[in-house]
């Protein structure tokens, strides 16, 4: 997701939406071409076009969205494993 501008204001007003908005289960900023990623769950494609359309693109600041559609799973790991962490000694 691109911002037309980076505006504290702006970008304020979006990370609100994003903590209230039940549809967005992660957001990220990042670096690169996007200034945010963010996760949206919903129940089926509608749902989440309709969200989109109706919620995402209405606010004034967001210049460009991209979506990426998971269909699989090839890894999904929530922890660091053991192997990579260094103990401080």
């Amino acid at each position: 997701m691109e911002f037309n501008h980076l505006a504290p204001e702006a970008l304020k007003h979006f990370e609100e939406f994003v903590v209230n908005a039940d549809e967005i289960s992660e957001c990220y900023v990042t670096t690169g071409t996007s200034d945010y990623l963010i996760k949206i769950v919903a129940p089926d494609f509608a749902a989440y076009e309709e969200f989109v359309k109706k919620r995402l693109l209405p606010i004034p600041s967001i210049r460009r969205i991209n979506t990426m559609v998971a269909y699989r799973s090839v890894k999904n790991r929530t922890t660091i494993p053991k192997s990579l962490l260094s103990s401080a000694t």
